[in-house]
């Protein structure tokens, strides 16, 4: 992601910068006219409104997700050759929409079960595909045997929410008292940070934690910037279908670059960046479909590691 010019506390070290969560892990991918570009997992930052994390975060102990990367329950979920079930998952899946006034109305359920229908086409394979000059065929897009089922759309007025929902996510917990029951979506309308969306990883958190939560903001939900002509590139409603992938494991395409680990996933490293897929860091428009590798990680994370809503969602 572009941010501004490096402020790394001391207390981070040299590699490292201070969000809301504490220190977290960053890697250099270099500068150029004044701007360093940084590589980071599990979130999308809007750059004008970066400093907001360095300046307003508050101390948090830091997780070491290198370590964990280490254990030996990852392995089981990288490069499978076998599908955990030849099934369908049908993930029951609640949005909450937290908004600033009684009266703001930018977010509605229509546009609630718009952005849903959007995310089942997404992980069924079938988003549409827009050519580019560097196509030599239609990218891969495979149908992930993943859908969600829409069970409740609440619109909310808390302030607290609708503002500070990305830094302070404990203001999201009451949003989200049953995590083994469904995947909840918390649509954030006010937002302070500058953040597009978060989701915490499925193996970061026991599979009750309030923790489990998709964050997202509405300038990115579908349709957003075309209603209100902000000239935002994540207009499709592809941040959702981006951020639920992390909630089941994926990491981005270009996680430790070509590593022996990177995302887990088989990659052609050296070849054009995979810009079509949604676990990269594109334009809603380039966004159109994940890999089979992605699939059977994504199937296999969300058997281990939220077992109880897998059952509840296995449609055999």
């Amino acid at each position: 992601m572009p941010l501004r010019p490096p402020r790394l506390p001391s207390a981070c070290g040299p590699s490292a910068m201070r969000g809301a969560e504490g220190c977290f892990e960053v890697t250099s991918l270099g500068s150029a006219a004044g701007i360093v570009v940084y590589e980071t997992t599990g979130h999308v930052g809007l750059p004008d409104k970066w400093a907001y994390h360095i300046e307003n975060a508050s101390p948090h102990p830091h997780r070491d997700l290198s370590r964990m990367r280490g254990n030996a329950t990852w392995g089981e979920c990288g490069s499978s050759d076998a599908l955990a079930k030849l099934a369908r998952l049908k993930i029951p899946t609640k949005y909450v929409v937290c908004r600033r006034t009684d009266d703001d109305d930018s977010i509605t359920e229509e546009h609630v079960r718009e952005q849903n229908r959007w995310a089942n086409e997404a992980f069924g394979g079938r988003s549409p595909w827009e050519q580019m000059d560097f196509d030599k065929g239609r990218p891969v897009s495979v149908d992930m045997q993943i859908s969600f089922e829409l069970i409740d759309i609440t619109i909310v007025t808390d302030i607290e929410c609708a503002q500070k929902g990305f830094v302070r996510t404990g203001l999201l917990h009451k949003y989200n008292r049953d995590p083994s029951e469904h995947l909840t979506v918390v649509i954030i309308t006010d937002d302070s940070s500058g953040i597009l969306g978060q989701t915490e990883f499925p193996f970061n958190a026991p599979e009750n934690s309030p923790e489990h939560v998709v964050v997202v903001s509405s300038v990115g939900l579908r349709g957003y910037a075309q209603r209100f002509g902000t000239g935002m590139l994540y207009d499709e409603g592809d941040t959702v279908v981006h951020e639920i992938g992390h909630g089941l494991g994926l990491y981005h395409t270009f996680e430790s670059g070509c590593s022996d680990l990177g995302d887990w996933v088989d990659k052609s490293c050296g070849q054009i960046d995979p810009v079509h897929n949604f676990m990269d860091y594109s334009p809603d428009t380039c966004m159109m479909g994940f890999s089979e590798g992605q699939k059977r990680r994504a199937w296999c994370v969300f058997e281990h590691y939220r077992p109880t809503l897998y059952q509840k969602s296995l449609k055999l």
